[in-house]
């Protein structure tokens, strides 16, 4: 029972000291994948930087997207693979050669150099190894003998064999288990005790080492530097460093590590697979059954790769390293490309928590992390233990008082001793403060109901809402002020900032701050502070400061700068003081760093964050114990680790892989490409490329152009291809680059080509249109001069006829000569006539004018006078505009002198216009004035019933026939003692329109359907209409000239539009409404002529 209680134990120190190191990202490539075997074994890049896999199918081509496959000869295992002096050297099972190419010198094929082997010398099983050397490469057959290719021969090195040593040397060696190393770039054989080094030609014994101890059981011997050897001893499962100086051993010592102490309490010994430096100066070794892990020169461990989890790699034959850093795991089931030279780790569920992180937090050095599903803490064994009781999310934590709390989507606990006690229920809780001048008070800050106060009584928490709220705000997070006041965010309202009662229950003051206190926008800000105190704002716009003055935000005057433009999400600060923020896009949240500097500066960090960026969305970041920062993601904790070693910077390339002519025909691949001149009819290309960075590679863009046609850059895409159509003939250049995950750029892939014009536009054929075009003028010239000369002799006999026929034509043209002169001379005197007749004509119309314009004075005359109208009514305007001199339209206007103060108007249309109008008009003046002032008739129907009954008799109607009349609009108005105005209207088929000033109603009083002068059907008498209006009412008395006014489009004005038109304008003084009718009627009229006589009178009572 107590070995089964310390094999446990062992095994939980075991598994402390493991999952304390690292896991780097892996990406994992499957047999499937790459269609290759179960197994594979060994890895190495080209110039290039393109991938190269030994397999159990042959050999594999990895270009960070695209797997090929290229067997060997019988379809043989690659155990071995190496580039070295350009080429891509093979090794198998008793077999060994090189990729080479075919006869085209387009496609990969392997080449085999068994035929180079001397029989005698074909004596190896398998190559494991392929080592380079100073002129050629060495294939090890499993550590133990050496095939040395070296100027296109092989010498066959087997330590048994006592002719490949130096003369006299081979008899001392003892017979013990012999050994080839690699290390100092030479070959050097073991035996016993002794060390023999490969000078080209034999083996020569060597004290370089001598003073090893245990040299016999070494395995392995490898370069950590130039004067450094890392050595390990097979028999004690131990690492030793082994010193040189000068090339001579001075000492040694045991590389102890963390797996030396945790194996040694097993028990158990390790079994170390393969070892190797790493190009960042760490060691990473390969142990059976666990993984792979990466350490430093101390010993202790960094990161840990577990086999079959982390890896693919179910049991980790072999790796090694690319140009970049990334360790690529070679053994059964999937290759594994470890992400070694990234900053970041990661934990996620295989280490023990699950669900979407919420927030993470430290309590008595122990990490605690809050998820959807429930709350967990990292335990002395390193991994993630579920904290019982808790489930959904956890959302906020708080150390107060000595005393942990953890706010729970529902409910408030209290850690004791590791167990959650439930304290405070409350739905939606979102954060969770201690307030600093009331230390038994907390605050509870709710997604939706407000805030809560937590406090005790009598050694109970008691929950009660906060009153005096006005506006509920979504609460993300709550930061107490200097005084006192609270900040809190709302994502969507603005910035919230609460003063509380001294008791804390009630809000006595709030403000909410939006984009009209200079935040760039309302929504989107959240509030944090610094360790210093400083309270900084994240808006759409970067990072904002709150002017406690002036009551406003502005830009803050150093983090701003770095941030302008970018809608920060959320920050953290660690002891540093460095700034992690998240900036929130679209369709991703990016992650940077302001660094700290000296003086009080920062510099921005982007470059390692780009890589995680994609739906990196998460509100939790925590610098843990060791200096990492913890960065939440999704289900994912990543950490980032400043002070991780990487491998020195390496510029990698972007290669064109094929060209395609015509989209279908291979032109080039990546072996064989170089400048070419095609026929037009291969105008039509295709350009298939890659970029050879491996980290992240399926986030590698490309960025193209083909000078000659396409100056500029195209966009960046992650597609891998581009066409081009029916190139016109010219020079071009093709070319291509990446940018990786970090946003490098590769080195630039370059395709030169011609494209030949058709043999339509070529120089032979324009010099071949030249000599056609020359030989086709000179046929024409000679054609054309033969039709000439025909035509000349025509021309002549042509006209030789039409000079006859000139001579005839010319007598007859003399007769009519004389026949024209004669017409002329009657048509002159009939001329003289006419002119005599218009000058007589324009005597009478001068004189018929003046007639004209001595009646318009008449006329003008009797109209009422301003002066008389002034007498009448003190407020008034008529638009009066005749058609012609004289108007058939007139105004009329008196008072009765009965002393009633009765006060009469009318507008009267009379028939016709002009002259005829203007009689009519005078007459009917005459009457007006015989029937008010001789008859003393005042009422509009008696005036209008006797000025029809009168101009019946003055135009003798039953004799002459005349059906001449008039339209009319008459008003009796009188002003009574109450204030108010009699109107009585008649009217003869015209209204009276009427506007009341209190109100502004508008009202239309029409008129009787029945002419003055036209006899009507049925015996129709004029009706009569009494209104009472008050003073500053209007109203408006119109013949039909204005409505009835036509546009260029011969579209009448309309009475509804007139109508509009007064309405619009009753507010306005007289003259002005005046103004208004006579600039719209302007308008209206415009290009076109008046088409009757216009009235329009307006009266303001």
């Amino acid at each position: 029972m107590m070995k089964l209680f310390l094999i446990i134990n062992v095994l939980l120190v075991y598994a402390a000291t493991v999952s304390q190191a690292q896991t780097p990202y892996v990406t994992k490539h499957l047999p499937k994948d790459y269609k290759g075997g179960y197994q594979s074994w060994a890895l190495t890049q080209d110039k290039t930087g393109m991938v190269y896999v030994g397999d159990n199918f042959g050999i594999l081509q990895y270009d960070g997207k695209e797997w090929r496959k290229f067997p060997i000869k019988n379809k043989g295992f690659v155990f071995a693979i190496g580039y070295y002096q350009d080429t891509l050297f093979v090794g198998s099972n008793n077999e060994l050669g090189y990729l080479g190419y075919d006869s085209t010198g387009q496609n990969r094929k392997y080449v085999s150099l068994i035929p180079s082997i001397p029989k005698e010398q074909r004596k190896f099983k398998t190559i494991r190894t392929i080592l380079p050397l100073d002129k050629g490469v060495a294939f090890i057959d499993w550590f133990k003998k050496a095939l040395i290719y070296q100027n296109g021969k092989f010498t066959y090195v087997d330590p048994d064999d006592s002719t490949i040593y130096n003369k006299g040397q081979f008899a001392p060696i003892a017979k013990k288990g012999k050994q080839v190393f690699h290390f100092n770039n030479n070959i050097y054989a073991q035996a016993g005790s002794d060390l023999f080094a490969w000078n080209g030609k034999k083996l020569v014994k060597t004290n370089l080492l001598q003073g090893v101890k245990n040299l016999p059981d070494i395995w392995r011997i490898i370069n950590y530097s130039q004067d450094t050897l890392l050595a390990f001893d097979a028999k004690t499962h131990q690492m030793r460093w082994l010193y040189l100086k000068n090339g001579k051993f001075q000492r040694e010592e045991a590389f102890t590590t963390e797996l030396d102490n945790v194996f040694a309490k097993l028990n158990t010994t390790f079994v170390i697979y393969y070892f190797k430096v790493l190009n960042n100066g760490s060691i990473a070794l390969t142990i059976k059954n666990k993984g792979l892990y990466v350490l430093g020169k101390d010993g202790k461990i960094q990161r840990f790769i577990a086999s079959n989890r982390d890896t693919p790699t179910l049991l980790i034959y072999n790796f090694d390293f690319d140009k970049e850093g990334n360790i690529w795991t070679l053994g059964e089931k999937g290759i594994g490309q470890i992400h070694n030279n990234s900053s970041f780790t990661y934990w996620d569920k295989r280490h023990g928590f699950s669900g979407q992180i919420l927030r993470m937090t430290y309590h008595n050095q122990r990490l605690y992390v809050g998820t959807m599903n429930g709350l967990s803490f990292l335990n002395k064994q390193g991994r993630f233990e579920e904290v019982k009781g808790i489930k959904d999310g956890v959302w906020d934590f708080l150390e107060h008082q000595g005393r942990f709390y953890v706010a729970h989507t529902g409910t408030i606990y209290e850690m004791k001793n590791g167990k959650p006690e439930r304290i405070v229920d409350q739905a939606y809780t979102q954060t969770l403060v201690a307030l600093k001048n009331a230390p038994s008070k907390l605050m509870i800050g709710t997604y939706n109901q407000g805030l809560f106060l937590m406090a005790q009584k009598k050694g109970k928490w008691i929950k009660k809402k906060v009153k005096g709220e006005k506006v509920t705000a979504k609460i993300y997070s709550i930061i107490e002020d200097k005084d006192e006041s609270l900040w809190i965010h709302d994502f969507q309202l603005g910035i919230f900032r609460v003063w509380l009662n001294a008791a804390k229950d009630s809000v006595v003051k709030q403000v909410v701050y939006t984009a009209k206190d200079g935040l760039p926008s309302t929504a989107a800000n959240i509030v944090f502070r610094l360790k210093n105190g400083q309270l900084i704002f994240g808006t759409t716009d970067g990072i904002y400061a709150f002017d406690r003055a002036k009551k406003r935000f502005h830009p803050h005057p150093i983090l701003h700068a770095y941030t302008k433009g970018k809608q920060v999400y959320y920050i953290y600060e660690t002891r540093k003081g460095n700034l992690f923020i998240q900036i929130k896009k679209p369709d991703k949240v990016e992650l940077a760093m302001l660094k700290a500097t000296s003086n009080n500066g920062y510099t921005l960090v982007e470059k390692p964050f780009r890589a995680i960026q994609t739906s990196l969305d998460s509100e939790a970041i925590i610098e843990l114990t060791d200096g990492r920062v913890a960065i939440a993601k999704d289900q994912t904790m990543i950490l980032y680790d400043d002070q991780w070693k990487k491998s020195p910077p390496n510029t990698y390339q972007t290669i064109i892989r094929k060209v395609f002519i015509n989209n279908d025909s291979l032109l080039f691949t990546e072996n064989s490409l170089h400048s070419v001149s095609l026929d037009y009819q291969f105008n039509t290309l295709r350009f298939d490329y890659a970029s050879l960075f491996y980290e992240h590679s399926n986030q590698n863009q490309y960025q193209f152009r083909l000078k000659g046609f396409q100056e500029k850059w195209s966009k960046w895409s992650i597609e891998r291809n581009t066409n081009y159509t029916n190139l016109p003939e010219g020079n071009y250049v093709f070319e291509v680059r990446a940018k990786n995950a970090h946003g490098d750029l590769s080195k630039l892939a370059r395709f030169e080509f011609k494209v030949y014009p058709p043999w339509h536009r070529t120089w032979w054929a324009y010099t071949l249109y030249v000599v056609c075009a020359i030989l086709f003028v000179l046929i024409v010239l000679r054609i054309n001069a033969s039709r000439l000369l025909k035509q000349k002799a025509s021309l002549e006999k042509k006209v030789q006829q039409r000079t006859v026929e000139l001579q005839h034509k010319q007598e007859e043209i003399m007769v009519q000569h004389e026949e024209l002169q004669q017409q002329h001379e009657e048509i002159t005197a009939q001329r003289d006539f006419i002119e005599k007749k218009n000058q007589q004509l324009y005597q009478k119309n001068l004189q018929v004018k003046k007639s004209i314009e001595a009646a318009k004075l008449i006329q003008d005359a009797i109209l009422p006078f301003n002066d008389r109208m002034q007498g009448i009514f003190k407020n008034y305007f008529v638009l009066f505009r005749p058609r012609d001199i004289v108007s058939g339209d007139f105004y009329w206007a008196d008072k009765t002198k009965d002393g009633k103060d009765i006060r009469l108007v009318a507008a009267i249309d009379c028939t016709g216009h002009g002259v005829p109008g203007a009689f009519m008009s005078m007459m009917s003046y005459t009457l007006l004035n015989e029937i008010v002032h001789q008859k003393n008739i005042i009422q509009p129907a008696q005036i209008l019933e006797t000025l029809k009954s009168e101009l019946k008799h003055a135009l003798q109607r039953e004799k002459t026939g005349n059906q001449s009349g008039m339209d009319m609009a008459l008003c009796n108005i009188q002003y009574l003692p109450d204030g108010t105005v009699k109107v009585v209207f008649g009217g003869a088929k015209r209204p009276m329109y009427y506007i009341k000033s209190d109100s502004q109603e508008f009202g239309e009083v029409k008129g009787s359907r029945i002419s003055i002068g036209i006899v009507p059907r049925n015996h129709q008498v004029f009706e009569e209409h009494t209104l009472t209006l008050h003073k500053n009412d209007l109203i408006f008395l119109t013949t039909d000239g204005y409505s009835d006014q036509n546009n260029v489009a011969r579209k009448s004005f309309g009475s509804q539009k007139l109508k509009k038109l007064l309405a619009s304008q009753a507010l306005k003084p007289m003259s002005e409404q005046q103004r208004v009718l006579e600039e719209n009627l302007d308008e209206y009229m415009h290009q076109t002529s008046q088409r009757d006589d216009i009235l329009v009178v307006g009266i303001k009572l």
